[in-house]
């Protein structure tokens, strides 16, 4: 789990923002200020404005680092991510100087599709990289309502509804067999199968660390999900947390 103020591009900043609209507004404010409000959006809780403006925006950002975890490479991910990356590098050099070995091997040929060779040579890796660092998996923050898996620049959101279980489960994808999706290239995301959890949606990045989510009830059907947040048992226990309307009707 993230630690207070551990995400430097956020929670500073965010703190900054709310301290700063504090002081600017401070004359112009009631002395008492909402910090609640009913099912109908009408305030139905109030406190000094010097606890609303100055602990609340703190306790906020506290909140937010709380729910934020991190995801971890496990050993095997960085083996895998590895070979697969001096596998890349080894194609490209195949690709690039396979017309110069094929000029002195046969001389008597003409060289052709030289210039083709040295685009795929560059092509093929960038290509590769590009398409499993977009979907690679950098942390997880629970919400109100879901989970948001975060990219390389954008996140993707796990509705909780319907929510049944969360177990910390290490190794739950470790013998599971891909069906699609990146199966060891900077993370294990996509679609798996296993003996075990049947078939399941993996946003992985440690075998030792999964957490098995099972929803229920979905109007899309019941689901397995595997994530590896950097502290497993803080994961499932704040999972467990989720609002009762939100689990299926038993």
């Amino acid at each position: 789990m993230r630690k207070l103020l551990g995400d430097e591009r956020i929670s500073p900043a965010m703190l900054a923002l709310m301290f700063g609209l504090a002081a600017v507004n401070w004359p112009l404010l009631p002395d008492e200020l909402p910090i609640h409000w009913s099912s109908a959006v009408e305030p139905d809780s109030y406190a000094p404005r010097a606890f609303a403006l100055l602990f609340l925006p703190v306790l906020a950002v506290v909140q937010m680092d709380a729910t934020t975890f991190d995801a971890p490479w496990g050993a095997a991910l960085l083996t895998t991510s590895l070979l697969v990356a001096l596998l890349l590098v080894a194609n490209s050099a195949l690709l690039y100087f396979a017309p110069k070995l094929n000029r002195i091997l046969y001389p008597e040929r003409e060289a052709r599709g030289e210039a083709v060779c040295r685009l795929l040579a560059v092509c093929i890796p960038v290509v590769a990289l590009l398409a499993a660092a977009l979907f690679m998996v950098r942390g997880y923050t629970v919400t109100g309502d879901a989970i948001l898996v975060h990219r390389l620049g954008w996140s993707s959101a796990v509705p909780l509804d319907g929510l049944e279980s969360a177990t910390v489960s290490p190794g739950a994808i470790r013998e599971a067999s891909r069906t699609r999706g990146n199966g060891g290239f900077l993370s294990y995301t996509g679609s798996f199968r296993s003996r075990t959890l049947g078939a399941m949606q993996a946003f992985v990045t440690d075998h030792e660390r999964t957490v098995v989510l099972r929803f229920s009830g979905r109007a899309d059907g019941d689901r397995v999900v595997v994530m590896s947040p950097d502290d497993p048992d803080a994961f499932a226990a704040l999972l467990s947390r989720v609002p009762l309307e939100r689990r299926p009707l038993q």
